[in-house]
C-alpha cells in the first residue's frame, strides 16, 4: 500500500484530487476489515501563506496561525472585526 500511495500517486496534500484519491484508498482498505468506516470532513484544503495577516481600514492587525482546526472554504469568511476586552487576544471577529 505504501508503494502506491507514496510512490505511485506522490504527494497528496489536502484539498487535491491526489489526496481524494488517497482518501478513497484508506477507506476501502479499512472497510475490509472493519464493519463501519466513516469519512469526517475536517481540513478540506491548506496552504502556505508567507505570513497571515488582517488588514482593517488600512490598519495591519497582529494575528496568529490557528493549529488543528477546520480550513476556510474556498468561499473565504466575513464578519465584524471588534476590539477585545483584553486577555489573549486584542481583536476578536464576530459573524
Amino acid at each position: 500500500m505504501l508503494e502506491r500511495l507514496c510512490t505511485e500517486i506522490g504527494p497528496h496534500p489536502s484539498g487535491s484530487a491526489e489526496f481524494e484519491q488517497v482518501v478513497s484508498i484508506i477507506h476501502e482498505d479499512l472497510s475490509t476489515s472493519i464493519a463501519d468506516v466513516q469519512l469526517d470532513r475536517y481540513l478540506d484544503y491548506w496552504a502556505t501563506v508567507p505570513s497571515p495577516e488582517i488588514v482593517h481600514q488600512g490598519r495591519r492587525l497582529a494575528v496568529g496561525v490557528a493549529e488543528n482546526c477546520s480550513g476556510t472554504s474556498a468561499a473565504g469568511f466575513d464578519g465584524r472585526i471588534r476590539k477585545t476586552d483584553g486577555g489573549l487576544t486584542l481583536y476578536a471577529i464576530e459573524n
